[in-house]
């Protein structure tokens, strides 16, 4: 990005509004509009990640419209499926990403479930989507690194229909990293500062103590993986295991669960977080 001197723009305006605003949304759109100038995308929305509790919303320009539904919905469950989070718990690496780049090959596609919102397709690139949730879109990420191990994900959206984010728009994300990264930190030290932080992680215990009474700790490890979207060949990478090794864990643990389909899986699995985030 160029600045002509000569004739100024808003640029420099922006960049001290960015500065002079900390601690408000008017220093994060005064840095998006800054970026908005050579990277072309309709909305952003920041969450930060905090180990295994909900997601903290720190900003988005989602405005009065329906896709704040989607945004509640996505940080009070649906983040769990999320491929970002996930990522995120694996340790993934500041950076910019596409997110389909991190959603797994194989992910598992079921039907509507009434008692979750969100529903599997093949139309989102992250194989499902959050009731409410903007549809259709991709998305381009700048995970910033955050004291404590935390980490904000960034999130830029725009149409599917439009040509997808790809080298260039990655290249001008990655320029201007710094700048954002630097406005994300400073805001998120003052949110820390003034808010009651919460720590409920119910959702994040039912995940890992699903099927854990009736199955074997590696049965466990297979069925989280098939939950996160793995493949049998990439849970055999993961842990080591041969193929034939993954698949008779697999028929074991569906035995056990009394279900004989990923799909059954899935809906069982909605089933014990709803009562999770009912108790």
């Amino acid at each position: 990005m160029s600045i002509n001197l000569s004739e100024p723009g808003p640029e420099f305006l922006w960049i001290g509004e960015a500065i002079d605003f900390v601690g408000s949304e008017r220093s994060y759109a005064a840095a998006f509009r800054l970026l908005n100038l050579n990277l072309a995308f309709e909305m952003v929305s920041i969450v930060a990640y905090r180990g295994k509790t909900r997601p903290v919303p720190l900003f988005d320009t989602f405005g009065d419209t329906p896709y704040r539904e989607g945004l509640t919905n996505f940080v009070e469950l649906s983040y769990v499926l999320s491929p970002c989070y996930q990522a995120y718990l694996d340790g993934i690496e500041p950076g910019a990403y596409r997110m389909k780049d991190l959603v797994p090959k194989e992910y598992p596609i079921s039907q509507s479930f009434k008692s979750i919102p969100a529903a599997w397709s093949e139309k989102e690139e992250m194989r499902y989507i959050t009731h409410g949730w903007p549809e259709r879109r991709e998305e381009l990420l700048l995970l910033v690194e955050l004291p404590d191990r935390a980490m904000a994900e960034v999130s830029f959206l725009r149409p599917s229909s439009l040509s997808g984010f790809g080298a260039q728009e990655i290249s001008i994300l990655e320029v201007m990293a710094p700048f954002v990264s630097a406005v994300v930190r400073a805001n998120w030290a003052c949110f820390v500062r003034d808010a009651a932080l919460p720590h409920d992680n119910a959702i994040n215990v039912a995940f890992e103590s699903f099927g854990k009474d009736l199955l074997s700790p590696r049965e466990v490890e297979v069925i989280r993986l098939i939950l996160q979207g793995h493949s049998s060949v990439s849970i055999s990478l993961r842990l080591n295991i041969a193929i034939t090794t993954v698949k008779s864990h697999r028929k074991n643990a569906y035995a056990k669960l009394h279900i004989a389909t990923q799909s059954e899986l899935m809906a069982l699995y909605v089933r014990w977080l709803e009562n999770a985030s009912n108790g």
